[in-house]
């Protein structure tokens, strides 16, 4: 199979695929990261990315699948981390001068959630300044002259893009909404535990942490019930 081929798949179809050998964590994390190298550039959708440690945690993955233990419903498949949400081995900069060099010592929730279902958490994405008005860096990979959208422009812009099947975002007042304008679903759950070690500038209007989609008419087939495992719908395509 291509690249291309490979970083157009769905997460639940990249999931399916890899938990029948047909293709490898490693092999489609590359791709992922051969795409990011390719277009980031131009979109800028990621905060922070380890190219090495991306691969790492897709090995593991593969080692992991090969021994015949059992898979989560994520298995080996990348994820984009916006960067408001705490990661134990990517810094937290909340987009923000204020916060560089910030390393949390503990996942949020959620991103446990997604390391215990499989996930291989590839980087972090940009997000305005605390989530809120200062736009990030990020441009809409359709047209670079047309708003990328808000909070969570990273994550939807990392997805519509191509760079990663799914990644996860925040919404305090209309994120999802704007982001729509460049991914083609987004889906928003309710607030809920998962938002734990989530930097908030809102939490009565947060709600979090919605997944942004591909490919419309795929939908009614990804809302399956392995990915409700992870605390929220977070699936793409």
């Amino acid at each position: 199979m291509s690249e291309e081929s490979l970083t157009a798949l769905s997460a639940t179809k990249a999931a399916a695929e890899i938990a029948r050998g047909a293709i490898s964590s490693e092999e489609y994390t590359r791709a992922c990261l051969d795409r990011i190298e390719a277009v980031e550039p131009k979109v800028q959708a990621f905060a922070h990315l380890d190219t090495e440690h991306a691969l790492t945690q897709a090995r593991e993955r593969d080692e992991w699948r090969k021994s015949g233990r059992p898979i989560g419903p994520l298995h080996g498949v990348p994820v984009g981390i916006k960067d408001i949400i705490d990661t134990s081995d990517y810094p937290t900069e909340c987009g923000s001068p204020a916060l560089s060099g910030r390393t949390p010592r503990h996942d949020a929730t959620v991103v446990a959630r997604l390391r215990a279902a499989g996930a291989v958490i590839i980087g972090k994405t940009v997000t305005t300044e605390f989530a809120y008005f200062s736009p990030g860096k990020t441009r809409n990979p359709h047209d670079p002259e047309r708003t990328p959208g808000g909070s969570s422009s990273g994550s939807a812009a990392a997805v519509a893009a191509q760079m990663v099947p799914l990644a996860l975002g925040s919404q305090t007042n209309g994120s999802i909404i704007r982001q729509e304008l460049q991914t083609f679903i987004s889906a928003e759950p309710s607030s809920a535990p998962v938002l734990q070690l989530l930097i908030s500038s809102a939490r009565r209007m947060d709600s979090g942490v919605p997944g942004f989609l591909q490919l419309p008419d795929r939908w009614a087939n990804e809302r399956s019930d392995g990915l409700s495992e992870c605390g929220t719908a977070i699936s793409r395509g």
